[in-house]
């Protein structure tokens, strides 16, 4: 043949599990930073006098600032929600075999301790004040880290029913 099929070394998009971790880890710090620093540059903007800052400039400046950290809240979710898609519709597209029973069981049991790690990290960040009052003004991105075990348990289950149960597959 003139084109060889490249055998692709995947076991089963677990590591899309791991990759979506780092991501949202590092995602997640830059949100808060990013949205404390508009903060603060608000609060400089709504301390400037008008006469050298127009009053709809600072109405526009608190505005976003009240629509900045709900706007990246929603984002964030629709990353998670990305990454689930792409990692099952994956997994339902790749070839099954029975090794991957036993990778499945490993990824099951050893994903929610690098959760852990990950969740510990964020437990540490979000508890400092700055944080945590902009992590009071979003809803998904601190549930989402403070269940994170509970998130990728179910993250990697749907990525293990997806590769075991397909059609043709193992089962």
């Amino acid at each position: 043949m003139f084109f060889k099929r490249k055998k692709w070394n995947k076991r089963g998009n677990f590591p899309d599990v791991i990759e979506w971790m780092r991501i949202a880890l590092f995602v997640g710090f830059v949100i808060v930073l990013c949205v404390i620093v508009f903060n603060k540059f608000n609060e400089q903007v709504q301390l400037t006098p008008n006469a050298t800052i127009s009053q709809t400039s600072k109405d526009i400046s608190q505005s976003s600032a009240t629509g900045y950290p709900p706007l990246w809240d929603y984002l964030f979710l629709l990353v998670l929600l990305v990454f689930v898609i792409f990692s099952v519709t994956a997994a339902r597209l790749i070839p099954s075999r029975k090794e991957f029973i036993m990778i499945s069981l490993i990824f099951l049991i050893f994903l929610p301790f690098a959760a852990m790690i990950v969740e510990n990290i964020w437990y540490g960040f979000a508890t400092q004040t700055e944080v945590n009052t902009v992590l009071n003004t979003m809803i998904f991105m601190p549930y989402i880290f403070n269940h994170l075990v509970v998130v990728v348990l179910i993250y990697t289950f749907l990525v293990a029913i997806a590769l075991l149960t397909k059609e043709g597959g193992i089962i």
